[in-house]
């Protein structure tokens, strides 16, 4: 099994964290006020070590059999435990991948002058090929040209708030207008740390050499510093009058594309889209194939009984298991049993 070095765990983090939830900070910021963003982004940060830390413990020591979220669900109820914690995953990250497919038609739609759906239909044939990438290991090397790529954008919007500010400040408050306001601040905040889904994949493949609790804080602190400069940018700039947008992306880009920082964002999002979708996608391809195998495992584990008795000539308990594999799964598949013995 390939291993992941400390700079591709921590990639991964970063890039699963740092997606189409990043776009909604601005709005979270302006919701909650300068001092509520001071309380609830750290605060978020530490509620997001805490669960995966949670994960990874889940998966050492005594319980190292657990390698998914599907085995720790088996483990804490074998009943049905399995069932009930690949549902909202399995849903979680396909809705994750389904608003990134929508940005990224988005993002084709405003750069080439075409519709949103053949955008979306492009990118896909684009990702398409990725998605077969084994493991995260590879898709690390990947996600490090999205580290670059959102290093561009952050730069960018530095930029170009810094700019706004100047010309056309926006107008910020201190605190949040109610508590209602502070409760959906809260919840964006959280939305942005969504890194659980991919995790159980990850602890799967780091050494156990490695200490995780540093990839932990070393990937959540580069994912709250991105978040501290994308929320504090986008409210400074644009003030209250951000919450008339539906993401960030849309009020930076607000000339319809005709300045190179626009370009430069609508570029950088894609490669950040790219790159988080194979992040999110690739669990869910893992949980899917690990459900097929189980599905199967007794078709299998009974072909490769009858070739085994096949092979060393045990003809007799070769028509008996033969005879009885056709009866328990209703299904004509060695008819003959002839055709075997010859």
């Amino acid at each position: 099994m390939t291993y992941y070095n400390f700079i591709g765990a921590v990639s991964n983090i970063v890039i699963a964290a740092v997606g189409i939830g990043m776009l909604a900070l601005p709005r979270a910021v302006a919701q909650s006020g300068w001092g509520g963003f001071a309380i609830l982004l750290p605060l978020s940060s530490i509620i997001a070590y805490k669960t995966t830390h949670m994960i990874y413990k889940c998966m050492s020591d005594k319980f190292e059999n657990n390698r998914s979220y599907d085995d720790i669900g088996a483990c804490c109820i074998p009943s049905f435990g399995r069932i009930i914690v690949l549902i909202p995953i399995l849903l979680d990250i396909l809705g994750v991948c389904t608003l990134l497919l929508i940005l990224a038609g988005s993002g084709f739609n405003k750069l080439f002058n075409i519709t949103q759906l053949q955008g979306t239909t492009i990118f896909t044939f684009i990702i398409l090929p990725f998605s077969w990438i084994p493991s995260l290991n590879e898709i690390g090397i990947i996600s490090s040209f999205g580290l670059f790529a959102l290093f561009i954008i952050i730069i960018t919007i530095i930029i170009i708030s810094i700019n706004k500010d100047y010309t056309n400040p926006g107008i910020t408050s201190k605190w949040p207008k109610d508590v209602e306001t502070l409760g959906l601040s809260f919840s964006d905040f959280m939305n942005s740390y969504t890194i659980a889904p991919v995790m159980p994949t990850l602890f799967v493949g780091i050494r156990k050499t490695e200490n995780v609790r540093t990839i932990l804080i070393t990937g959540l602190l580069i994912v709250t510093i991105i978040f501290g400069i994308v929320g504090a940018c986008g409210y400074l700039g644009w003030g209250s009058t951000i919450l008339e947008y539906d993401n960030l992306i849309d009020a930076l880009t607000s000339d319809n594309g005709k300045s190179i920082y626009s370009i430069i964002l609508r570029y950088g999002i894609l490669v950040v889209c790219f790159c988080h979708f194979l992040v999110m996608f690739n669990p869910a391809c893992i949980i899917t194939e690990s459900i097929i195998k189980k599905l199967f495992k007794n078709d299998r584990e009974k072909y490769e009984e009858l070739m085994n008795l096949k092979k060393k000539k045990n003809y007799n308990n070769l028509l008996i298991t033969n005879n009885d594999y056709i009866l328990n799964n209703n299904e004509d598949i060695w008819n003959n049993n002839e055709d075997i013995l010859n």
